[in-house]
């Protein structure tokens, strides 16, 4: 039986419809991929952070245990580990935290670059 203009009208709103469902069905599809690309991705981040912070914890405990252990040593062996220098010398940190400590006890005339003469 032929379609009539109403009919035809009627197959053509259908397929334009079949065809707006099957084209929102992939976008909901893409979207729901990239919203669990981005849970993993915060879900990554957040173990990323959550590592930064532990390791920024540690350092940090690590700097306060140097630090109550230099504040024991007399100012010339403080001064021997910031000039300390090769393979077996104390690193950056260490140096730091003496150097603050001679600070703290006016004992960094030496090391002070405000007073040096250039």
């Amino acid at each position: 039986m032929p379609l009539g203009g109403f009919g035809k009208t009627m197959k053509a709103m259908a397929l334009l419809t079949a065809d707006s469902l099957m084209d929102k069905a992939k976008d909901i599809a893409s979207n729901e991929k990239i919203i669990n690309a981005g849970k993993t991705v915060l879900k990554t981040s957040g173990t990323l952070v959550k590592g930064a912070i532990s390791a920024v914890e540690a350092h940090n405990a690590n700097m306060a245990s140097i630090k109550i252990e230099f504040e024991e040593k007399n100012s010339d062996e403080l001064k021997g580990i910031v000039r300390s220098n090769g393979f077996t010398s104390y690193g950056n940190a260490e140096k730091s935290v003496a150097l603050r400590i001679l600070r703290d006890r006016g004992d960094d005339y030496e090391f002070n670059k405000n007073d040096r003469e250039e």
